[in-house]
């Protein structure tokens, strides 16, 4: 038993020692985990960065289309033509348009 209470008073003031290390490493450790500049907060962040520079992305390929296809319009006046006929269902006088739809 006087064992036991040997390693117990040894241990007890190891940690009396090093008692304020400890908890500023608690402390760390917590405002770590579960702070505002926290490493989950950094994980949610990063994730959200990626998925808009994805959308970013993909809007500036639509831009790069769009000026492709506007460029292409001024250019070539029949492709304005269908252009405006299949976009806007415009025609010429005396003539009528029929709108087909498919089903499904």
């Amino acid at each position: 038993m006087k064992k036991f209470t040997d390693i117990y008073e040894k241990i007890k003031v190891k940690v009396k020692k090093y008692f304020k290390y400890i908890i500023a490493f608690i402390i760390f450790t917590i405002a770590m985990l579960f702070g505002k500049y926290s490493y989950v907060n950094k994980i949610l962040l990063n994730n959200s960065v990626r998925s808009l520079e994805k959308e970013k992305a993909r809007y500036e390929e639509e831009i790069v289309e769009t000026k492709n296809r506007l460029h292409q319009l001024k250019n070539n006046s029949g492709d304005l033509e269908r252009f405006a006929r299949e976009q806007y269902l415009m025609h010429k006088e005396n003539e009528e348009i029929f709108i087909i739809q498919d089903k499904e």
